[in-house]
């Protein structure tokens, strides 16, 4: 198995997901502090 090329394909999938939870996170705190 490759794991170098499973690796680059889920890599970007996780860092997109961690990004979104962050975003949402923000947002609430955002709308929380109004």
């Amino acid at each position: 198995l490759g794991s170098k090329a499973i690796t680059a394909k889920y890599g970007s999938i996780i860092m997109d997901f961690a990004y979104f939870k962050a975003a949402n996170v923000h947002e609430q705190k955002i709308e929380n502090d109004s």
